[in-house]
């Protein structure tokens, strides 16, 4: 009789669903990091600079930001990924990843302070769409995964909702604690830009 192997998809859908095992139980217990009031969000669709932002940041907070890019979550958490809060560095306030739509669930709502990036969407979708060939999700040509990301099919959905969500269907009232940066005015001016965040 001929044996099986899983997919990869299917492997990916049972990590999913062990991680929000984990997560449940280590929110249930307190022993995961959770943002405080005085943190600050890096937000942003994916592929659009985020993890570079956030190895500056953890650069000019703490000036370090780990010996290897995975350790960039002790510096700066990320809300989709929980870690242990004692493994987080110590610090009056955070800065936290996110690529969350706003009020695409109730704890964008208490996103304060706020730096949004915001990225070519043509550059966005060619950088996705080998993100995720490369992790096996997308097998797909180019044109029928930018079919797929136009429509919003592609997690976290709509580029253009996403980037409307932050930057024009927010709160007027929480407008003041928003800024906005350009991944392109990052490249271009990058010791500009990084003063900006600062």
């Amino acid at each position: 009789m001929p044996t099986s192997t899983p997919s990869n998809r299917h492997l990916q859908a049972a990590q999913q669903l062990l991680r929000r095992a984990y997560r449940l139980a280590g929110r249930k217990a307190g022993l995961f990091y959770r943002p405080g009031p005085n943190d600050v969000y890096l937000v942003s669709y994916p592929r659009s600079g985020n993890s570079w932002l956030r190895t500056a940041v953890a650069e000019m907070m703490f000036g370090e930001s780990g010996d290897e890019y995975t350790e960039i979550h002790r510096y700066v958490p990320t809300v989709d990924m929980p870690i242990p809060f004692w493994r987080v560095k110590a610090a009056p306030f955070h800065a936290v990843k996110s690529h969350e739509n706003y009020l695409s669930s109730g704890r964008t709502r208490g996103y304060r302070r706020v730096i949004y990036i915001v990225r070519d969407p043509r550059d966005v979708v060619t950088s996705h769409y080998r993100f995720e060939h490369q992790l096996g999700n997308h097998p797909e040509d180019f044109d029928s995964f930018l079919n797929e990301w136009t429509c919003g099919r592609v997690w976290p959905g709509s580029w253009a909702t996403h980037v409307a969500s932050w930057t024009l269907d927010r709160d007027p009232q929480a407008r003041d604690d928003i800024l906005v940066l350009s991944y392109e005015d990052m490249h271009a001016r990058t010791l500009e830009s990084f003063r900006r965040v600062a």
